[in-house]
């Protein structure tokens, strides 16, 4: 119950003191000599994320503008290698949580378990490309309000097919837009997945040539790909947020805008804006970091868009969540039959069906901090 403000003072003063005494990466390509360790720019962007967040444009500003003017950060070419091996260490990453062979005594029980097992493809219900680890529990799929809405945004761009796929996309196994190879299902083996709205997640799934294949058991055997927690995207689209309301040069935060866009696969956008839906700030935001760090979250939160983006999707997909088709490979042929919307009803749907209002825009506070504080009173609605 401390005051925002003091918490807010509390979060800067200590990445005004880490910045201080972080020494910096050599220059482009110098991470990987240094590992996940945090450098100057890293603490300077989460000063830069705080300030933003309390509207502080000017002062954030400023640490973008050291960030980007340090030249040791670019963009990496391809948005597919984000979350992949490749990845790993690039100049695109300020801050990465390193995830290697040498953690798989702790792999079972960690976070990575949640991650990599509970958060990939369930093969055994869906046509599952070869090039993905085979050996998940289905869960963590996007949303159809995410699917259609990218979809939408960006088209068949790289970004897109990077980070989601349709069902019939995703178990197309001639011609398909991503370059996956599929080895034929034994017939009768069914065609759907767990809490889907009909979309399929592809970013920061194992993919086998990412794998530990040295790992104790096939249980752990995840991606050796690092977690990033703060890319050079961020900074450029934190500039542009900033040059948009405001404060900084608002031409080049056109330019910076515009670099994450053409990344994407997109056209440039003419002006900044921040709630274009097609070359705005806010969507830009929503697809480039999809499936990272609870970003949408915090993002909707700090724009106090929350409630009201909640409330739009389920007035739009609520209807549809009764009519995705569970599908069944034919057991002559052993392909998968055309869509039908109607056909039953998949056995759980990945949009929280919970009609959201004010109170979803503050996190309960956990049962075990009420029990050790009696002093705390609970927030409203839970």
């Amino acid at each position: 119950r401390t005051p925002k403000d003091q918490v807010w003072a509390a979060i800067e003063a200590d990445f005004k003191f880490a910045a201080a005494d972080l020494p910096s990466k050599s220059g482009l390509g110098g991470q990987k000599a240094i590992g996940g360790r945090w450098t100057k720019e890293a603490a300077l962007g989460y000063l830069a994320k705080a300030q933003l967040y309390q509207g502080k444009y000017a002062d954030a500003v400023k640490n973008l503008d050291t960030v980007i003017g340090s030249g040791k950060y670019k963009l990496l070419d391809n948005y597919a290698d984000i979350h992949r091996l490749a990845g790993d260490y690039s100049d695109e990453y300020l801050m990465e949580i390193s995830n290697d062979a040498t953690n798989q005594d702790e792999i079972s029980n960690s976070v990575v378990n949640d991650y990599h097992r509970y958060g990939g493809l369930r093969p055994e219900l869906v046509y599952h490309p070869d090039e993905l680890w085979a050996n998940s529990w289905g869960f963590l799929n996007a949303t159809a309000a995410f699917g259609i809405e990218a979809v939408a945004h960006d088209g068949d761009a790289p970004r897109r097919l990077a980070n989601v796929a349709s069902f019939d996309e995703f178990i197309a196994t001639d011609g398909n837009k991503f370059g996956s190879h599929y080895t034929a299902n034994p017939a009768g083996l069914k065609a759907d997945w767990f809490s889907s709205d009909g979309f399929a997640r592809l970013k920061g799934l194992t993919y086998n040539a990412d794998r530990d294949i040295a790992g104790i058991s096939p249980n752990t055997q995840y991606s050796n790909a690092n977690w990033p927690i703060l890319r050079y995207a961020d900074i450029l689209l934190m500039y542009a947020e900033c040059a948009a309301n405001g404060a900084g040069d608002k031409g080049k935060g056109l330019e910076y805008f515009n670099m994450v866009r053409n990344r994407a696969g997109l056209d440039n956008a003419a002006a900044l804006s921040m709630d274009d839906p097609k070359t705005g700030i806010k969507a830009e935001r929503r697809f480039e970091f999809f499936f990272e760090n609870a970003e949408r979250w915090y993002d909707l939160l700090r724009w106090g868009d929350f409630v009201s983006e909640r409330q739009r999707q389920y007035t739009t997909y609520a209807p549809m969540w009764t009519s995705y088709p569970f599908l069944v490979v034919d057991a002559s042929t052993g392909t998968v039959p055309t869509w039908n919307p109607g056909g039953p009803a998949v056995r759980w749907m990945a949009t929280d069906n919970e009609k959201p209002d004010a109170h979803h825009a503050l996190l309960p506070i956990p049962y075990a901090e009420m029990t050790a504080n009696p002093s705390l009173t609970q927030n409203p609605g839970y």
